[in-house]
């Protein structure tokens, strides 16, 4: 990663500040949430839990008691059917990868898989509620892929402590 400006490193710097915050969060549940969406944006699968928890505790994320909870929860997520079939959809996964917008701000969806010129989107969310800003969140990253000049673009949301996937 080789920083264009100082203006987009303060954006990348801030962003990765924020969620460490949300990691290390005294909150239950940010803190849950946040563990949980970090874990699934660094695994692309079941195959990667053990792995990508192991470091996380290393990196003082977790503590090892709370690691089988925690893998519990994220299978829960990855098992869900409808989810499962995007996931196991083929072609190219990138996790967590900014896009830069022509303004230069920097915009980072959790999943987008990468199928010849379809590209499909997933966000995460650990929220009870359904918002209109996450809406609007999804609506942005189809706008910005569209203007790169794939499609179709198919967006997702997961919330997942309901276990409901809405097609946006």
């Amino acid at each position: 990663w080789y920083p264009l400006s100082d203006r987009l490193s303060d954006v990348l710097t801030a962003d990765q500040e924020n969620a460490e915050a949300e990691l290390l969060s005294r909150n239950i549940a940010l803190r849950e949430g946040a563990i949980l969406h970090e874990v699934l944006s660094r695994a692309d699968s079941a195959a990667d839990l053990e792995k990508v928890l192991k470091r996380m505790v290393l990196e003082g994320y977790l503590r090892k008691e709370e690691v089988e909870y925690f893998n519990e929860r994220v299978i829960q997520v990855i098992n869900h059917p409808e989810l499962t079939v995007l996931l196991n959809g083929g072609g190219q996964v990138l996790n967590e990868k900014s896009i830069i917008a022509p303004s230069g701000q920097s915009y980072r969806p959790d999943k987008v898989l990468i199928l010849g010129d379809k590209v499909t989107v997933i966000d995460y969310k650990f929220t009870q509620n359904e918002e209109q800003s996450h809406i609007r969140q999804v609506k942005g990253y189809k706008e910005l892929l569209l203007g790169m000049g794939y499609q179709p673009v198919d967006t997702y949301l997961f919330y997942a402590l309901s276990g409901t996937l809405k097609a946006i």
